[in-house]
């Protein structure tokens, strides 16, 4: 499907937009530091997006037990 100029954005081609918006926001933040200061500031966010993964993960049902392509369900 082409888009044409006067056509509306999706809402979730809109939502994407907004997302690569930030995610190229937080990018500039990290741009002009020092490597040592982008090791420490990746870090902690590393930690804090594991924790908020395996939050997660303990909610899922037994039906997920398995997430693995190589295994059929």
């Amino acid at each position: 499907m082409e888009s044409s100029p006067e056509a509306r954005p999706t809402k979730s081609q809109h939502e994407q937009w907004m997302v690569q918006h930030r995610v190229f926001e937080i990018y500039n933040l990290f741009v002009d530091l020092p490597h040592n200061a982008k090791a420490v500031s990746l870090e902690v966010q590393r930690d804090k997006h594991i924790e908020y993964l395996t939050k997660g993960l303990r909610q899922l049902g037994p039906t997920f037990a398995v997430l693995d392509a190589k295994y059929s369900l």
